[in-house]
């Protein structure tokens, strides 16, 4: 190790890879939780899903950031008003679970979606009246 720069795993429930005592002590008795993961590696979902929603004349579009997922890993269903969207992977978290009031208007029959590169892609029509 050169000059207190390291690189290696952190344990969950341990401060043992900190080199620092007083960083350690600190952590201890602030009962902080420590995720597993290793110094220097990305977090695995480091950013949750983010959305738009565009009202247009015959429709509603949804376009969802679905980061680090494939079309076969992520479901979405509508039912009695609801639109939910989930991940299909076991390590997802839970930010990764979103549902959706639809407005009266909306067509719940209607929905058409794509999955590309990332973006989930979602259109209902409105109703005419």
């Amino acid at each position: 190790m050169r000059s207190g720069v390291g690189y290696g795993p952190i344990l969950q429930g341990s401060a043992r890879s900190w080199r620092a005592p007083e960083m350690r002590n600190l952590a201890i008795e602030s009962g902080r939780k420590f995720e597993r993961g290793t110094i220097g590696e990305p977090s695995l979902y480091p950013k949750g899903p983010e959305w738009e929603i565009i009202d247009g004349n015959r429709d509603y579009q949804l376009i969802i950031d679905f980061p680090y997922h494939r079309d076969q890993e992520v479901a979405v269903e509508s039912e009695d008003g609801v639109l939910a969207i989930r991940s299909l992977k076991e390590d997802a978290p839970p930010r990764y679970h979103i549902e959706f009031a639809l407005a009266p208007e909306v067509v719940e029959e209607s929905l058409r979606w794509v999955f590309n590169n990332g973006a989930l892609i979602l259109h209902f029509d409105k109703r005419r009246g």
